[in-house]
C-alpha cells in the first residue's frame, strides 16, 4: 500500500482502539440494544440526501446484519456481561485472522503458509487470554466478545464481494437497518427506554456521536475503501494496532491492568497477525 493508504489504516486503528473507551461510556447510560439503535439511529440520520448503492435489498440487510447488528449486539452484550475495553479490543482483532479464513472459503482468496503460521500464533495467544477468566473478565463475555469478531469479519468478506460502491452512501443505508429492529428488541427486553434516554448527561451524548460520527462515518468508509482497493490479508492485519490503542487508552482513563498472563496472550495475538503481515509487505 503506498504510504497515504497506511497512515488511513494507522489512523482507522487508533480512532477505533479508543472506541471502546466510547462505548463503556454508552453502555453506562444505556442497555446494549438501545445504544446500538441510538447510534445507528444518528449515523443513519442523512441517507436520505445521498442515493442507495445498487445493491440488491437481501444483500444489502445480511450486510448490515453481519457489520453492524449481529458485531454490535454480541460486542455490547458481552462488555456488559464482564469483557473490560482493553481485553475486548484484544480479543476482537481475532478477525484479522478469521477475515482470511472466511475469504478463502468464499472467495477464493489464497492463504500462505505464513499466514497460517501467524494464524496458529494468534489462536495460541487467544488460548492465553481465556485461560486468564475472573470476576474481571467472564466466560460470556469471552465468548460473546468472540462471536462479534467473527460476525465483523464475514462482514469484512462481503464488503469485498460487493465490488466498489460509494462507501459513505453504503455505510449510510447500512445505519438505516439496525435501529428499528434493535429498538423492539429493546423495548422488549431491556425495559423502559424513555426513561434512559431523558436520563442522558453529556458524556453520554459524546460517546453516541463518537460511536455514530466518528467510529461508523469516518471508521467504516475508510476501512471499507481500503477493503476495495487490497486484498482481505494486506489490510486486516492493521487491525493489530486497534488493541496497541484500546489498552492504552483503557489504562489511561478506567485505570485497567491486564497481569502477565493477559500481556503474554495479547502479544501473542499481536504476533501471530504480524507475522502475516511482514510477509505480505516483502511480497509487496
Amino acid at each position: 500500500m503506498p504510504l497515504r493508504h497506511v497512515a488511513l489504516a494507522v489512523l482507522v486503528a487508533a480512532l477505533w482502539g479508543c472506541n471502546f473507551i466510547a462505548i463503556r461510556w454508552g453502555l453506562d447510560a444505556y442497555p446494549p440494544l438501545l445504544l446500538i439503535a441510538l447510534r445507528f439511529a444518528i449515523s443513519a440520520a442523512p441517507v436520505m440526501l445521498v442515493p442507495r448503492p445498487a445493491i440488491p435489498w437481501p444483500k444489502l440487510v445480511t450486510l448490515s446484519l453481519f457489520l453492524f447488528v449481529l458485531q454490535f449486539a454480541f460486542l455490547f452484550a458481552g462488555m456488559e456481561l464482564g469483557m473490560t475495553p482493553g481485553m475486548a479490543s484484544i480479543l476482537m482483532q481475532s478477525q484479522a485472522f478469521l477475515t482470511p479464513a472466511f475469504a478463502m472459503v468464499a472467495l477464493g482468496e489464497r492463504v500462505t503458509a505464513r499466514q497460517l503460521v501467524g494464524g496458529g500464533v494468534a489462536l495460541a495467544g487467544l488460548g492465553v487470554v481465556a485461560t486468564t477468566v475472573d470476576a474481571t473478565m467472564t466466560v460470556i463475555g469471552f465468548v460473546l466478545t468472540l462471536a462479534a469478531a467473527a460476525s465483523w469479519a464475514i462482514g469484512n468478506v462481503m464488503q469485498k464481494s460487493i465490488g466498489p460502491v460509494d462507501r459513505f452512501a453504503l455505510t449510510l443505508w447500512l445505519s438505516l437497518i439496525p435501529p428499528v429492529p434493535a429498538l423492539i428488541a429493546s423495548y422488549m427486553l431491556e425495559g423502559d427506554v424513555v426513561a434512559a434516554i431523558l436520563n442522558t448527561g453529556w458524556r453520554d451524548v459524546g460517546a453516541l456521536l463518537y460511536l455514530a460520527i466518528v467510529s461508523t462515518w469516518f471508521g467504516y468508509v475508510a476501512w471499507g475503501r481500503l477493503l476495495s482497493l487490497y486484498p482481505m490479508a494486506v489490510v486486516s492485519p492493521y487491525a493489530l494496532l486497534i488493541p496497541i490503542f484500546g489498552m492504552a487508552s483503557s489504562a489511561l482513563v478506567f485505570g485497567e491492568r491486564f497481569g502477565v498472563e493477559r500481556l503474554a496472550g495479547a502479544a501473542l495475538v499481536m504476533l501471530g497477525v504480524a507475522v502475516a503481515t511482514l510477509s505480505l509487505r516483502r511480497r509487496s
